[in-house]
């Protein structure tokens, strides 16, 4: 959603930089034809207006129609070079969306290193405090819960992650500090975390779970975790549902291995992967090409709600959901409209679920009896949301 969002953003940007050309070019314009302020000024208005008509128009398909006959072909000329600006931003947007699938793998691996970094830094607060005592005394099961687990050392030692890490150049040992801030201000304050240690005993289920709760909520969920990514990208909070689908399938892999198996099963980058690098790219494509015909049906569903009213991330979430309603046959709608208002609840508004249900259903109904929506295989499991 990151490539589509900052497309439309641009798009916008790029009005606003169309409207300042039209306005230098018209008052040359109005000089060359020796005409009055008022002549400029008017017909200044007069594409202000029009240019706002084409912010619900996509970059590409902005034509100069909307215009007055007497400067259709300024603003044709100027509407023609911010066209030729949006097609270098898809490009870029979309070769962005393949950068940052290809970092989440990278947050993958480095997820999982976290874990035993952790572990480690348990251990070292340890050492520390027993070097601290004029008498050391034997660490407490409690104290060293972590410290001991494992899988956490599992992970230290999977040769499979080892030589993932070597290959990507990631390691935590240049970012200890905040490794210690993470194990002091975030886990060790965490009431599950505080209940774990706190047992008087663990079976290897208990540990297992404690590793599956570290990557499956605690570290990705972590604001702490998450202010440290941004710093390095400010897309990881996209780049995030790709890392934690990783994550679990890890984990997945991890509950049902035999006990003989000791290495961790790390997801690699194989045909699974490249299946979910298609799904983005066809839906960020298709989006796009699908977004004329939404913009022009959506007005039909929205009970007489001003286009200009809906936010942005809101429009983006629509034409996102039904572009994969009209493309991947085999999701059922509802599964569609299901994924779209979780996405809504982390990005856009507390009132956003109840209206883009509503638009959702309304949308996919009419698609459907048109038969511009057609499902086959699974996706006839539910065809209505």
């Amino acid at each position: 959603m990151q490539a589509l969002y900052s497309l439309q953003i641009e798009a916008n940007a790029s009005l606003d930089v169309a409207l300042a050309s039209f306005e230098d070019e018209l008052k040359m314009l109005a000089f060359a034809q020796n005409q009055t302020n008022e002549w400029a000024a008017e017909r200044l208005a007069q594409a202000a207006a029009s240019f706002e008509l084409l912010r619900q128009v996509p970059a590409e398909d902005r034509q100069a129609s909307f215009f007055p006959p007497e400067t259709r072909a300024l603003a044709e000329q100027i509407l023609q070079e911010a066209a030729t600006s949006a097609r270098a931003d898809k490009e870029l947007r979309q070769k962005q969306l393949h950068t940052n699938l290809d970092a989440a793998y990278g947050y993958y691996v480095r997820l999982l290193l976290l874990v035993p970094e952790l572990a480690y830094q348990v251990r070292k607060q340890e050492d520390d405090r027993q070097a601290r005592r004029v008498k050391p005394e034997p660490a407490t099961p409690a104290q060293m819960r972590l410290g001991t687990n494992s899988y956490a050392a599992r992970i230290a030692d999977s040769a499979a992650v080892k030589a993932t890490a070597v290959r990507r150049g990631i390691s935590w040992d240049d970012n200890a500090e905040f490794a210690r801030r993470l194990l002091r201000d975030g886990l060790e304050a965490n009431t599950y975390y505080q209940e774990y240690i706190a047992a008087e005993a663990h079976t290897d289920a208990d540990e297992l779970r404690l590793v599956r709760w570290l990557l499956r909520v605690f570290l990705i969920n972590s604001p702490i975790v998450q202010d440290f990514f941004e710093d390095e990208n400010f897309a990881y909070s996209e780049i995030k549902a790709a890392t934690l689908h990783l994550l679990q399938e890890t984990l997945k892999a991890w509950q049902t291995q035999s006990a003989c198996q000791q290495d961790v099963p790390l997801q690699d980058q194989g045909e699974d992967w490249q299946d979910a690098k298609v799904f983005l790219t066809t839906l960020f494509k298709k989006t796009l090409e699908h977004r004329p015909m939404l913009l022009k049906r959506l007005p039909d569903v929205l009970d007489n709600w001003d286009m200009t009213r809906v936010a942005v991330i809101d429009n983006l979430l629509i034409q996102m959901a039904i572009a994969e309603m009209i493309e991947f046959t085999s999701i059922p709608v509802k599964v569609s409209i299901n994924e779209y208002l979780e996405i809504a609840k982390q990005y856009s508004t507390p009132q956003s679920q109840a209206f883009l249900n509503g638009i959702l259903d309304k949308m996919a109904s009419l698609l459907t009896d048109e038969r511009i929506i057609r499902k086959s295989g699974r996706g006839l499991l539910d065809t209505k949301a």
